[in-house]
């Protein structure tokens, strides 16, 4: 035992603190350890482990090979994913807000009731991804490839919108041919400004009154 104590101490104090790698688990339920980046190494990544509902606020996760992952509701604010496979992988519910995905692999991957606010998805593929009911208010999509094949039924964007204090929230970044029609017809909706919503809500009131019998 006194043998292996001094290994462990000879170890530290030679070679530096070891560094704890990390895990993902994907959406078979299969625990990749440690992760490995796009070039079949081992990421430098040693935070907490990949998994629904984890704490990666912050995390560095440049190039991690991370296909299928299962990251539902995650926490992934400020995270660094530049350069990343996330292809397959289940991001609904998470809140990727000021994450830097750019150039990013997203096929397939799932970002229904996402949270993308100002989120950078530069040079991104996004070919068959769901963005369905994600919120992607001032949202970089300018630059996204592949966009005309990813799903956006119930996406809310920003366009002229304001906040709840009135400050104004930058628009949405929509790619070159992304027009209004197209939006429009591929089910994505437009936050109105608060005067707008309360007209439209007098509006009905006033319908709901002149029909009561």
């Amino acid at each position: 035992m006194k043998l292996i104590w001094m290994g462990v101490a000879f170890s530290v104090l030679f070679l530096g603190s070891p560094v704890w790698a990390a895990s993902y688990l994907d959406i078979h339920g299969v625990v990749h350890d440690p992760i490995q980046d796009i070039y079949g190494d081992d990421s430098f990544y040693s935070g907490n482990n990949l998994e629904p509902g984890a704490n990666l606020d912050s995390a560095d996760l440049e190039e991690a090979d991370l296909p299928d992952a299962n990251l539902n509701n995650a926490d992934l604010s400020d995270a660094y994913l530049v350069g990343a496979n996330l292809s397959g992988a289940n991001l609904s519910f998470a809140d990727l807000t000021w994450a830097d995905v750019s150039e990013a692999d997203m096929t397939g991957t799932d970002l229904s009731h996402a949270v993308l606010t100002d989120t950078d998805l530069l040079d991104t593929d996004i070919s068959e991804a769901d963005f369905s009911n994600a919120l992607l208010f001032s949202t970089l999509l300018d630059q996204v490839i592949n966009w005309s094949e990813a799903t956006w039924t119930g996406a809310r964007y920003s366009l002229n919108a304001v906040d709840n204090d009135g400050n104004p929230i930058y628009d949405t970044w929509f790619p070159t041919g992304m027009d209004q029609a197209w939006r429009d017809a591929a089910g994505m909706v437009a936050v109105p400004e608060p005067t707008t919503a309360l007209l439209l809500g007098l509006g009905l009131l006033g319908l709901s009154v002149r029909w009561q019998p």
